[in-house]
């Protein structure tokens, strides 16, 4: 008798091997298998590897991003602030800049103070000051306001505004050839930072040494400081002393925060509540934890330290900034994985998440410091160093969007195709902010999912916009050749404000006298191209003295820039705007024998049909900065960059 027939045998023989294939799946993914009823797959991409973000909708956050092959979650996070494009303050590839801290004088101007000098700590190093007067979009030059003797590094500065608009600024004192951290130094300024009285030693008691000022705050009630100190031999027990002055002039101790025999002293940041209401965090001194301890008496007496490990892990020189009564955001140093990370806080400072990394350094950086610009806005400066330049950090800075939803689900892709399975009624997956990159290595993918498209499919993975060229690029201006060159005649030049901010300037009264940076390009009349440029207009004395000229072989047009308006020179069209007071993006069109110029989105100049001046000698060129030897000008240029966007030649045409 035939009990199986050879095809049902062979389907017993399927059944088993599926069998066997399920169990082995199953015991790698765990015991919610994503074929289970509660999961539906939705879509599938392929990411290449990269970093991926999708615009955020409940379902999607609710979901899962799965490596299939190699039976994995990919771990994802909700981002909920924006950062804008980092920019060097300052920067030398043979100068250790760090430790910076940045205040709002009473004038609204904006104080930077950092050190200056070869190495983290070993040097005679200097501390320096930079000046903004429009928010942090540019910055005077560095001007050294206090200089240790030989043997010894100033370090750690610390400022603060009184009451009456003094600006007082504490800076540390350190004996690197005998490793002795000595009593710190402070002196203050009348007139917002423009001139320093002397500096002078502000604890001489011997029985201590009185090192720097971790934090100082403002209240009604008067100032209050947080100073981490040690021994008399300025070697051990380190404690941290709470200091009160009402006017900024003569401080008291109010008490001692921690006390010099338990040696738990360290990096303090003070955060006023309200009325005699104080939280200070503490980063452990043994790089455990972060530490919290509170205060209901301006500082008289503390409770117990608790610990907020599980919350912002091990937070090196944490940084509170207050945006509202209910939005704080805590900044710092991950100690363990040289990361720069900010959490964010919606319940005023009780409970902190959403952390977010702004940023990497290799061997030096990451201490952090901030001003609030709005209720949703601060500008954020740090230092960190890059692989190329070890030990060797530049200032940085970010200006940081906090929103009240997440924006973005973010995720690192696999090498493999990613299938999105969207939970069925179930909450908002647990998510793993270890590396919850605002701006990864690489950039952003973007993928747009529908969590609620049964259908299985397909999607695409959309890259950040693409540009054909790009200024500023990686190294000096002059050798950048065949992308950007540089032509520069008389009193006419550029220079490097920035890593990626270029002054050109021309002062020349001369005939042949300009300087600006050039490259031919791929715009013909049969194509189409955009261009960004931004920019900060300091003068412009007629036209041509600061410029952006366009040619596409048959036609040009150039468009200069003043302080206050925008010209087209060619074709004499004009539109009011305000380019001085901070950096402006401005967007071209050009195609079809006519131009258009905005900003944000107001239209400023609608060129159409009036691109059609002759191109000089045929050329296919764009170029920025001076052009005109009768006028002069200046401006800082932090970006031009320009892709082409469509081409209607016929598809047997030859390119040029």
């Amino acid at each position: 008798m035939q009990f199986f027939s050879p095809g049902r045998l062979l389907g017993s023989i399927r059944f088993c091997l599926f069998i066997f294939w399920l169990l082995t799946v199953t015991h790698l993914v765990g015991e919610s298998p994503w074929w289970a009823r509660r999961w539906t797959e939705r879509q599938s991409v392929r990411t290449g590897g990269a970093w991926v973000r999708v615009p955020y909708e409940a379902g999607i956050a609710k979901g899962r991003f799965v490596d299939l092959v190699g039976a994995e979650e990919l771990p994802h996070w909700t981002q909920t602030i924006e950062v804008s494009d980092l920019q060097s303050i300052a920067v030398d590839p043979a100068v250790h800049y760090g430790f910076p801290r940045l205040i709002r004088a009473k004038d609204g101007r904006l104080l930077l103070f950092y050190r200056v000098g070869i190495s983290h700590a070993k040097d005679p190093a200097t501390i320096a000051q930079r000046t903004s007067f429009d928010g942090g979009g540019s910055w005077s030059a560095e001007r050294i306001i206090h200089r240790d003797p030989d043997g010894y590094s100033a370090h750690n500065p610390v400022a603060v505004v009184a009451p009456d608009g003094r600006v007082l600024l504490f800076v540390s004192s350190y004996n690197f050839r005998h490793r002795r951290k000595l009593p710190m130094y402070w002196a203050h300024s009348d007139d917002h930072g423009e001139t320093w009285s002397s500096f002078t030693k502000f604890d001489e008691h011997p029985s201590r040494s009185t090192y720097y000022m971790t934090d100082v705050e403002r209240t009604d009630s008067g100032l209050f400081g947080m100073s981490a100190g040690f021994a008399a031999d300025a070697r051990t027990q380190c404690h941290n002393i709470f200091w009160y002055s009402k006017d900024g002039r003569d401080w008291t101790i109010r008490s001692f925060h921690t006390q010099p025999a338990e040696n738990r002293g360290d990096e303090v940041d003070l955060f006023h509540l309200s009325g005699e209401r104080f939280m200070v965090f503490h980063r452990d001194r043994r790089q455990q934890t972060t530490w919290r301890v509170r205060s209901e008496d301006a500082g008289r007496t503390w409770t117990e330290r608790e610990d907020l490990g599980d919350q912002v892990e091990i937070l090196q020189r944490p940084f509170a900034t207050r945006l509202t009564d209910e939005v704080t955001l805590l900044s710092g140093r991950d100690a363990k994985r040289k990361l720069v990370v900010v959490y964010v806080s919606r319940d005023g400072g009780e409970t902190f998440g959403e952390r977010h990394v702004i940023d990497s350094y290799s061997a030096d950086g990451a201490y952090t410091s901030a001003v609030r610009l709005s209720d949703r806005q601060a500008l954020l400066v740090y230092y960190g160093d890059r692989p190329a330049f070890r030990g060797k950090p530049d200032i940085r800075q970010v200006t940081l969007t906090i929103h009240d939803r997440p924006t973005y689900v973010c995720f690192q892709g696999s090498t493999n195709r990613v299938h999105f399975y969207s939970r069925r009624n179930q909450n908002e997956t647990t998510e793993d902010r270890t590396f919850a990159w605002l701006s990864p290595p690489g950039g952003w993918a973007t993928a747009t999912i529908n969590p609620t498209k049964v259908p299985r499919g397909n999607i695409p993975l959309l890259r950040e916009r693409t540009w054909s060229g790009s200024f500023p690029p990686p190294e000096d201006p002059d050798a950048i050749a065949p992308y950007w060159s540089a032509t520069k005649s008389g009193n006419a030049n550029t220079k490097r404000e920035a890593e990626r901010v270029l002054r050109i300037y021309d002062r020349g009264a001369g005939g042949g006298e300009f300087a600006h940076l050039g490259r031919p390009w791929e715009l013909t009349p049969e194509r189409k191209a955009e261009i960004e440029v931004t920019l900060r207009v300091i003068s412009c004395s007629a036209p041509g003295g600061c410029m952006l000229r366009i040619a596409d072989g048959r036609n040009e047009e150039a468009f200069t820039f003043f302080p206050d308006r925008i010209q087209a020179n060619r074709s004499r069209l004009e539109a009011k705007v305000d380019l001085s007071t901070e950096f402006t993006t401005l967007r071209f069109t050009v195609g079809d024998s006519g131009y258009q110029v905005r900003t944000g989105d107001r239209l400023l100049l609608d060129g159409r049909n009036k691109f059609s001046s002759p191109a000089h000698s045929g050329r296919r060129i764009i170029h920025f900065g001076s052009g005109s030897s009768v006028g002069q000008g200046e401006a800082l240029w932090k970006r031009v960059s320009y892709r082409i966007t469509e081409d209607r030649r016929p598809v047997n045409s030859q390119r040029p």
